[in-house]
């Protein structure tokens, strides 16, 4: 792990170095060549190995219900309504807030 760590260290200031000069020197062609060779990923790696682990592990989309409050008037009480973490569950929120 350690030899992993010094290895990415030396690389990424040896790039960081180039990136430098060519900044420093005012090198824009060669500044951006480098920078597109280094950055640029191809369409053939990202459909054929990246797309199909992403899609994988895709998880569903997070839901954010609110919960509604409402008050006893005759007894003074607050009492919390809680809705199920889905569509269904904001809809009924949503539908109980309007009543």
């Amino acid at each position: 792990m350690i030899e992993l760590i010094l290895t990415v260290t030396i690389a990424v200031g040896e790039m960081l170095q180039k990136i430098h000069i060519y900044k420093s020197t005012a090198d824009v062609e060669a500044g951006t060549k480098f920078f597109g060779d280094m950055t640029s990923v191809g369409l053939d790696y990202w459909g054929s190995k990246v797309r199909s682990i992403v899609l994988k592990n895709k998880q569903p989309r997070k839901v954010f219900v609110q919960a509604n409050s409402y008050l006893d008037e005759a007894t003074g009480k607050v009492t919390l309504q809680h809705y199920d973490a889905s569509p269904e569950g904001m809809i009924a929120s949503w539908a109980a807030r309007e009543a």
